[in-house]
């Protein structure tokens, strides 16, 4: 089972309570504000989508460090230099 790294834990954390947290506050600060509605809740839409795409790369991140660790080990194993 995946299970990302303490550190990565805690920056997914921060990303998600600062995407949705931005997100929200923006759609609020549009419902108080109705002649820039249009133009803040597009800035919320790409808020979340920043954030959201900052949370996959952390994601990646961390499953290219696991496969690269596993690919090397079988990579050294093919070559006869690992342990079996």
């Amino acid at each position: 089972m995946y299970m990302p790294s303490p550190a990565h834990r805690r920056l997914l954390m921060i990303l998600l309570v600062a995407g949705l947290g931005g997100f929200s506050g923006l759609l609020a600060w549009a419902a108080h504000a109705p002649h820039q509605a249009d133009l803040l809740r597009f800035f919320a839409i790409v808020w979340l989508l920043v954030f959201g795409a900052a949370r996959i790369l952390v994601h990646l991140d961390e499953a290219l460090d696991q496969f690269g660790e596993g690919a090397t080990q079988h990579w050294s194993r093919l070559r006869g230099r690992g342990e079996p």
